[in-house]
């Protein structure tokens, strides 16, 4: 095991998760079946849902920015 507290935070919360999809699914991921084409699908639909977390995070930074600008004034 690794002495990295933010690789043992990661590993514990998707061993969390493990355990949560076994208990939805009643099945492990090595023991799951589908097809290859249903594996992408699931891929893909994974990685548009991160393409949307990722716009929203911009958003909120931006918000953020915004308003660390606005605090900070204008010292002119």
């Amino acid at each position: 095991m690794t002495k990295d507290k933010m690789i043992k935070k990661i590993m514990q919360r998707m061993s969390k998760r493990a355990d949560d999809g076994i208990k939805k699914y009643g099945s492990t991921m090595l023991h799951s079946r589908k097809s290859f084409v249903a594996w992408c699908d699931d891929v893909q639909e994974e990685l548009w849902d991160s393409i949307v977390y990722i716009e929203k995070l911009k958003s909120l930074m931006a918000i953020e920015i915004k308003e660390l600008e606005n605090i900070g004034g204008t010292d002119d």
